[in-house]
């Protein structure tokens, strides 16, 4: 303690009290000079005694805390009401803010008169830090509690509401003013108020619990809710628990939708007649329908998890391994393409196998290949319906080249009867039509063989072939007709050497229906023309005649069963060529206009061996 004026009695003051508290003690006189204080003040304050002493401490006050002490001053020297707390800001020398409590008191003579002014200053900062960081903490709360899009309710440990936000009105269709003391199990089913209570029974253990109820809405309205009950814990005692609801109605709704569309997904896949799998980015099946099962013998459950292409497409027709990197499935995930194959073969449980035609498409998740769905089906009825087929149309085509084939024999019989007849007369130039009768029996021997080569039961088997050898040979069967139509096939090859892998016969019947569609189209005679030449590894063999052409109906209806535009014609010979040249990886296309013609285009794929030929 020291003191400055005489004029003071010290001995008013206790100088051991004074020095041992640790808040500030000050007196000033009238005209705000400081002339008592203690050693906590100068502490506080990070002055010396001598920076405080008169009106020295001013200085170290900034505007706003000079004007603030000022005016607490006068007030109280002025009118005598002490004030108990007045806070200001300070800086103290080391540049340490604070914040500090001052608490002022008039003091008088033994006349009554004011001579000054005393109180307590007191370091506040860590107090108001406190408060100061309470109220942000309660505002916070409060915040996230009126702000939550889900409805939270406070409970006490009754279960009567004590609290609720603003998002509960939407859930219950009360105000949350008017929601103060209801037990909140009159919004539920009995079902659910007891799920309710056991979740309080939870939390006063201290521990949340989570669960779904079905809130009745004022207005009759069921929500289905997500609820979690939180204990409120304040000094490790648990005071309330705090319920937070989420309204799950439309996921509950979608969660619904998803699992009857799962089930009818489900319904549909065991009843169609078509096999459908699913395989993962690793070819490993995912699902396996019940027509699967029935064509391959597996049972969903032994082939689910593994790799598909291991069971079921493992091994060619001719017995080579089939390689998973090669097959459509494969292709179909890592290209992200759809596979469309015909005449294919998969494998049943019991190392049998049956031709199939399949289509595999990729599953797309957000733009990205998830797997893939194998739909395929057994076409073993098909092949032999499409044999029937062919075979009923190479009959019919048979009996139509017989007449034509009988005249092109009779001719070189003719000539072998004159030869012997004059033989008999002239035994001794035998010798010299010899050569002439030889090359008439070679004539009617080539022309049965190419007969029965296409008119005789056939094997499948693919092989390389020429292709001039074998228009050339369809060209020679059907030479006599070509005359009695008065019609000449000029043949073009660009590429006479080229292979192709097929079977034979078929083709031959192929060209043997387009050369007479041809011959047909162009009643009074002309000229077909045959071309071929090769694109990119494939073979193109254009039929071109100079007939009436066609109109664009019958351009579009060309390959239609049993559509025709002939009076004796089956309606089934485009169908089945279409069929035939399919089943060797190639196509066919027609351009016809009217009054100048038809052509018609085969497409197929060169052999990939024909250099090795």
């Amino acid at each position: 303690m020291t003191t400055l004026f005489t004029n003071i009695n010290s001995s008013k003051f206790n100088r051991d009290i004074l020095e041992s508290i640790y808040d500030g003690y000050y007196e000033v006189d009238g005209q705000g000079h400081l002339v008592l204080f203690n050693a906590s003040l100068c502490e506080i304050l990070g002055l010396t005694e001598a920076q405080l002493v008169g009106d020295g401490y001013q200085k170290y006050l900034s505007d706003k805390a000079e004007r603030s002490l000022s005016r607490m001053f006068q007030m109280v020297y002025n009118t005598g009401r002490p004030i108990k707390a007045q806070d200001f800001l300070y800086e103290r020398p080391d540049g340490k803010q604070l914040c500090l409590e001052a608490s002022a008191t008039r003091v008088i003579n033994e006349t009554g008169f004011p001579i000054g002014i005393r109180g307590i200053i007191r370091n506040v900062t860590d107090r108001n830090c406190a408060l100061q960081a309470q109220r942000e903490s309660e505002q916070r709360f409060r915040s996230l509690f009126e702000q939550n899009t889900d409805a939270i309710i406070q409970f006490d440990l009754v279960g009567n509401i004590v609290d609720a936000n603003e998002r509960t009105a939407e859930f219950v269709g009360y105000p949350p003013a008017e929601l103060a003391g209801w037990p909140f199990d009159v919004f539920v089913s009995t079902h659910d108020a007891m799920k309710i209570r056991r979740s309080l029974v939870y939390a006063k253990t201290g521990l949340c619990k989570e669960y779904e109820v079905r809130i009745r809405h004022r207005k009759g309205k069921q929500i289905h809710a997500h609820v979690k009950t939180i204990p409120i814990l304040v000094d490790d005692e648990v005071t309330g628990i705090y319920a937070i609801c989420r309204d799950i109605t439309s996921q509950q709704h979608t969660l619904e939708t998803i699992q009857r569309l799962s089930v009818q997904n489900t319904s549909i896949l065991q009843s169609v007649g078509d096999g459908i799998c699913g395989v993962d980015l690793q070819g490993k099946t995912t699902f396996f329908n019940a027509a699967a099962e029935r064509m391959t013998g597996y049972r969903a459950e032994e082939i689910i998890g593994q790799s598909l292409h291991l069971f079921l497409h493992h091994t060619h027709a001719d017995g080579t391994k089939s390689a998973f990197v090669d097959c459509p499935m494969h292709k179909a995930i890592h290209l992200g393409q759809k596979r469309e194959v015909r005449n294919d073969i998969f494998w049943r449980k019991d190392k049998t196998n049956f031709p199939v035609d399949y289509h595999v498409t990729p599953m797309l998740e957000r733009g990205k290949v998830t797997g893939a769905v194998l739909v395929f089906r057994d076409v073993t009825e098909q092949r032999q319906a499409e044999e029937w087929l062919v075979r009923s149309e190479k009959l019919s085509v048979v009996g139509q080249l017989a007449a034509g084939v009988a005249h092109e024999i009779r001719n070189p019989l003719t000539a072998l009867k004159g030869f012997l007849q004059l033989a008999k007369v002239q035994p001794e130039k035998v010798r010299d039509y010899a050569d002439i009768m030889y090359s008439e029996l070679e004539r009617i021997e080539s022309i049965t063989n190419e007969m029965l080569a296409f008119s005789k039961p056939h094997v499948t088997q693919f092989k390389p072939y020429n292709i001039q050898v074998l228009v050339d040979g369809v060209i020679s069967l059907l030479s006599s007709q070509s005359l009695m139509h008065n019609v000449r096939f000029h043949v073009d090859f660009n590429h006479g050497d080229a292979l192709i892998l097929c079977e034979p016969d078929r083709l031959r019947q192929v060209l043997i229906n387009l050369f007479k569609n041809a011959m047909d189209a162009m009643r009074g005679g002309g000229e077909v023309s045959i071309r071929t030449w090769l694109v990119k590894e494939q073979l193109h063999i254009a039929v071109v005649d100079h007939g009436k052409g066609m109109d664009p109906e019958t351009l579009r209806r060309i390959g239609e069963p049993f559509y025709t535009t002939k009076s004796n014609g089956t309606g089934l010979g485009v169908m089945v060529c279409q069929r035939i040249v399919e089943s060797h990886n190639g196509f066919m296309a027609w351009e016809s206009e009217m009054g100048k013609g038809t052509t018609v285009t085969i497409t197929l794929p060169i052999c990939e061996f024909a250099g090795e030929m």
